[in-house]
């Protein structure tokens, strides 16, 4: 899906606007710190908007941010992500669900449990969509057919997708531009991670090297009970991490239309698309 000329709003606060003389000169001191960059970087690894990321995804603190830079390259490395990242942009950035490596996975997993790619946002973040209780039985049935470690796989090539589309758009735009996703919770309960919980947090490790992609989580579709209990559960939550997630409850799409346009949602979530991106959702 191409996402070149995108429009859209002011970026939201903790990734709004240009980069700061204070921030340029903070970038400065962190490059000195990493110095030379491995033979053949990225320019999605490289680019200031790239250091940026890790800059403001650890409030400003030097030492962290670099650290975590390193991490990364480190976890690139051991990974050979280049060539996935070489496969992706030789085969013209397909979502990566879509790819034939993953056709066995598709089936496992069914249609329902498929994390989507939508469009974007009003601040012209891109937009995905998981339906959580089928996207946890499907990990159920990955793991079960001993698609686990493919499974794993799948994720690591949509961490590479997401960091050389939100490049682009960061270089288009000249402010970072990260991703908006829709959780919906409906049906998920206590024993729903029962057989998934070890893959569901190795999904996530790749992730954790790209600070500020994700900035916006709309957490919908949550029980009486998981909001009479989050106003406990919120103060143990990092304040940034607190600052992009949102969580409702069933009425939740006055809170969803305040990003992301009415043209870009089925009626089902508050919207006016009635195309088949959206068919997955009411389909059993």
């Amino acid at each position: 899906m191409e996402f070149s000329g995108l429009t859209g709003c002011a970026a939201p606060a903790f990734n709004a606007g240009a980069i700061t003389t204070e921030e340029t000169s903070a970038l400065s001191e962190m490059r000195k710190a990493i110095g030379p960059l491995p033979e053949g970087a990225l320019a999605e690894v490289s680019s200031d908007f790239f250091f940026l990321r890790f800059l403001r995804g650890y409030q400003s603190n030097l030492k962290a941010a670099t650290e975590a830079y390193r991490a990364m390259l480190e976890y690139r490395a051991e990974g050979d992500l280049n060539a996935v990242h070489t496969e992706l942009c030789s085969a013209g950035m397909p979502w990566p669900w879509d790819m034939e490596r993953f056709a066995q996975l598709r089936v496992v997993v069914g249609e329902r449990g498929i994390l989507r790619l939508h469009t974007h946002d009003l601040q012209g973040n891109v937009l995905t969509h998981c339906l959580a209780q089928p996207a946890l039985s499907g990990i159920r049935a990955a793991v079960k057919a001993g698609l686990g470690e493919t499974y794993l796989e799948l994720f690591r090539y949509l961490d590479e997708w997401m960091l050389v589309k939100t490049h682009a758009l960061c270089t288009e735009r000249g402010h970072l531009v990260g991703e908006h996703q829709i959780i919906d919770v409906d049906g998920v309960g206590m024993f729903s991670f029962g057989g998934v919980l070890d893959t569901v947090r190795a999904m996530g490790k790749g992730s954790r090297h790209y600070p500020e992609r994700l900035v916006h989580i709309d957490d919908i579709n949550n029980t009486r009970v998981a909001m009479f209990i989050w106003p406990a559960i919120a103060p143990f939550i990092p304040k940034h991490t607190a600052s992009k997630l949102r969580v409702a409850g069933r009425a939740f799409q006055e809170t969803l239309l305040a990003q992301i346009a009415e043209t870009e949602l089925p009626p089902s979530l508050g919207g006016a698309c009635s195309d088949a991106r959206w068919a997955y959702v009411t389909e059993k």
